[in-house]
């Protein structure tokens, strides 16, 4: 299995070892979008950065 390299990536891997449903893998996908874009226009350090796949497929499914 190959290394992902950012978090949309990991996510999908994951989503496909844990054979999630595409419902929840899309939307894994839009709360790391509203995450990212929270994070990018916030001046807060990220403390999710390297693990923000995995809170948001918790969430999504």
């Amino acid at each position: 299995m190959p290394f992902p390299k950012d978090p949309f990536a990991f996510a999908d891997a994951l989503a496909d070892v844990l054979r999630l449903p595409d419902e929840a893998l899309a939307m894994s996908y839009l709360y790391m979008n509203k995450y990212l874009r929270f994070h990018r226009s916030s001046t807060t350090p990220n403390p999710l950065d390297p693990y923000v796949s995995l809170p948001a497929s918790t969430l999504a499914s």
